[in-house]
């Protein structure tokens, strides 16, 4: 049980290391240890205690392994979730500060201006916002920029509906209602045929 626990913990971390030279080097890295393990337990040690004993070596071997030379294409792969986790760390902090902005803003207008029916809708805004913003996290990650829009589109599309269908109606008012909801069949025509051309693309 502990010999398995020490494989187990040599290669979660030559997969956290991730490089070529690692993961070709841990087979052996393993076999040395568990022989070992047996080495010190046919000679009375206490399994418990060689476990402890071996474990202190983790480090060595983590260290010797993240020295071993790395790839180009390692190389570039780390740079690159390097930027990206950045990239995502400068989203998070934007997206967080347009909704203090949206809340100020709103409260704001509304006391100065009034409207109270319509700011509101500074909400809708920023959850297009928050949309936008998801669709940038998931291209960072390596995700086709196409695949992305027909995963966010929906999203976008009926917010962006839901906005305009009363802004409409609230700025024109009286007999506007009556027919401004037609917009919502609007965007279930455009959600059809987004569909079917997304559709006909697929092999």
């Amino acid at each position: 049980m502990m010999k398995k626990e020490l494989k187990k913990k040599l290669k979660s971390m030559c997969e956290e290391i991730g490089t070529a030279a690692a993961a070709e080097k841990i087979d052996e890295l393993a076999d040395e240890v568990s022989a070992e393990f047996d080495r010190k337990v046919s000679e009375g040690q206490n399994e418990l205690d060689v476990y402890r004993e071996l474990l202190a070596d983790v480090d060595r071997i983590r260290a010797m392994l993240e020295s071993l030379p790395e790839t180009e294409e390692e190389t570039e792969a780390k740079e690159r979730k390097k930027n990206a986790k950045k990239a995502n760390a400068l989203l998070d902090t934007i997206e967080t500060c347009m909704w203090l902005l949206t809340v100020a803003a709103y409260f704001a207008v509304s006391f100065l201006f009034g409207h109270w029916h319509m700011t509101w809708l500074m909400f809708l805004s920023s959850a297009i916002g928050s949309v936008l913003f998801d669709m940038l996290r998931k291209y960072n990650k390596g995700i086709p920029f196409e695949k992305v829009m027909h995963e966010e589109f929906s999203g976008v599309l009926w917010l962006g509906i839901v906005i305009l269908y009363f802004l409409y109606s609230f700025t024109v008012g009286g007999w506007a209602w009556s027919y401004s909801w037609l917009i919502f069949i609007l965007g279930a025509v455009i959600e059809v045929i987004r569909d079917g051309l997304w559709k006909s693309k697929e092999p």
